[in-house]
């Protein structure tokens, strides 16, 4: 992987960033949910291009070993010849299922 992306991040008791695709693989990604968390299923997407940047909001259903929980997340990014190059994320955080 080369190149540099520009990548921001906020959970609800951190800030993330990173600005390179190896840097947002290893330091965000591998962190951000950690080994003990499942994320099992999608239960909804949408998608769209406003202006042109698009937004990408997902949720999805994760468990560790507590609890089952739903979360959400909303994307923005930017693309050039076909590579993410600006990207900024927003998590809702688990939250408790029911």
């Amino acid at each position: 992987m080369s190149g540099e992306i520009d990548f921001r991040g906020l959970t609800p008791r951190k800030q993330w960033e990173a600005s390179t695709p190896r840097g947002l693989i290893d330091t965000v990604f591998a962190q951000w949910f950690g080994p003990t968390v499942d994320i099992y299923e999608i239960t909804d997407i949408a998608s769209d291009l406003i202006g042109d940047r698009y937004r990408v909001v997902y949720r999805f259903r994760v468990r560790n070993d507590e609890n089952d929980y739903i979360c959400e997340q909303t994307a923005y990014f930017d693309e050039v010849d076909g590579k993410i190059v600006t990207l900024r994320i927003l998590c809702t955080g688990f939250l408790p299922v029911g």
